[in-house]
This record gives C-alpha cells, sequence and structure tokens, in this order.
C-alpha cells in the first residue's frame, strides 16, 4: 500500500458525496480561528486519496472549511490509494473518537447500505465502521440506525429541525415500521411532542391497529389525517385525554 505525506493546495481538494457531517458551523471557526494563530498543523494531516487529476477528502472535511475561512493556501495530507468501499468506510473510522450527530450516522448507514444484492456494504458493515461493535451488537445497530436513517431521507433540513443532544434513532426507527408516506409527518410529530421510545412504539401499534381495523379503500384517508390522528392515538396511549 502506498502512502504519502504531502502539503496540498485547497484547489487540489473535493469533498467526498458520504461525508458524514451535516454542518458543525462553531468546530469550523474554532479551528480556523487555530488556523490563522499557528498556521496548519502537520499534527493533524487530512486524509485523502488520489481521484482522477485531484484528491477527494476522506477525513477533513471540517478542516478544509476551516482552512478556506482562516485564509490558508495549502494543507498538510496523507495520501492513500483506496477503493470506495474502503473510502465510505475509513470516513466512519476517520469520525469514531468525534462522533457526528445522531442524525448525520442515520443517514450515512441508511445512504451507503446495499439492500437487494449480495454485493456492496451491508448496514452491519457499516454500524461497524461507525461504532466498532461486531456481531449481533453491530447487527442491532445496524437496524436501528438504517430504518431511522430511511425516515430522516423523507425530511428535508434535518439538520435544523433536530437537536443534536437528543438522539431520537430509536424513535424513528419505531416510526419505519409504518408506510414511508407518513414518515415526515410522524418525524415531526415525535420531536414536537417530545415523545419517549416507549410512547412511540404505542402510538405506531396504535396506528397500525387502525389501519389494519379499516377496509384498504379507506387507509388513505386515515393516513391523510396523521396529525390528528396521532394527536389522539399518543394522548391515549400516555393516559391523557384529547
Amino acid at each position: 500500500m502506498h502512502i504519502e505525506l504531502k502539503w496540498l493546495e485547497l484547489d487540489q481538494l473535493t469533498p467526498h458525496p458520504q461525508n458524514m457531517r451535516s454542518g458543525e458551523a462553531e468546530s469550523v471557526e474554532v479551528f480556523a480561528q487555530d488556523m490563522r494563530d499557528n498556521g496548519y498543523s502537520i499534527e493533524k494531516p487530512m486524509l485523502v486519496r488520489p481521484r482522477d487529476s485531484r484528491y477527494q477528502i476522506i477525513g477533513g472535511h471540517t478542516r478544509l472549511k476551516s482552512a478556506r475561512m482562516a485564509g490558508l493556501d495549502k494543507v498538510f495530507c496523507v495520501i492513500e490509494e483506496m477503493e470506495d468501499e474502503q473510502a465510505v468506510l475509513r470516513i466512519a473510522r476517520d469520525n469514531r473518537n468525534d462522533k457526528p450527530a445522531w442524525f448525520d450516522v442515520c443517514l450515512y448507514v441508511a445512504r451507503n447500505a446495499v439492500k437487494y444484492s449480495k454485493d456492496g456494504l451491508t448496514r452491519a458493515d457499516l454500524a461497524n465502521a461507525v461504532t466498532g461493535k461486531d456481531g449481533k451488537a453491530a447487527k442491532n445497530d445496524a437496524g436501528r440506525l438504517g430504518d431511522a436513517g430511511e425516515v430522516l431521507e423523507n425530511v428535508p433540513h434535518v439538520g435544523n429541525i433536530f437537536n443534536r443532544e437528543e438522539n431520537k434513532t430509536r424513535q424513528l426507527s419505531e416510526i419505519h415500521k409504518l408506510p414511508s408516506t407518513v414518515w415526515a409527518t410522524l418525524a415531526h410529530h415525535a420531536l414536537n411532542e417530545s415523545l419517549t421510545v416507549k410512547h412511540v412504539q404505542a402510538l405506531v401499534k396504535e396506528l397500525r391497529t387502525m389501519l389494519d381495523n379499516v377496509p384498504a379503500c379507506a387507509r388513505g384517508e386515515v393516513l391523510e389525517d396523521v396529525p390528528h390522528v396521532g394527536s389522539i392515538c399518543f394522548a391515549r396511549c400516555a393516559g391523557r385525554t384529547a
């Protein structure tokens, strides 16, 4: 395996399309100020791979933004050859010590997993890369993260809606059990009502029972009125009256 250490100009670098971090403006500014004061530290090289005539970032997307903000021309990089799947896994492993927001992790697993083929990365592969867990623990995480990520794919402006400190992975993975047409609505509902996992489990159970007990031709009407129906079910499951 050929590895090279080299200073690269910022214009030679391109972000990876599966970068795990969706925002974190505060971190960008903190790093930028340190770079203004001390320059780019060779103790924190960026990890890149050759890509066409340029270099694709595997680890260091935030540092690139900070370097641009600080007005730097070059950054210190580790250049390593790697295949596409290896690059996707390395992105997660590079972020283990400073894990991205929970919703970014969920989206990473959902977007990169190959569901209907024996080839490609599985949810378990991706969960292992994120968490370092193996076996059954990785498989359990993989299911929750992937299901929650598929729900989040239907929710616009995820980073502006969910609090990175309030992990809603389990709530969203429960919502995944319902038809996809209501995922976005229920995700907002779970957030606005600050629903616990038990509340969401009960809500999903109520809604599924309701759908099972109406004719197929009427299910669309129930799904269209999910916010109202969800409020009634939530109130009932929480022991309140709506």
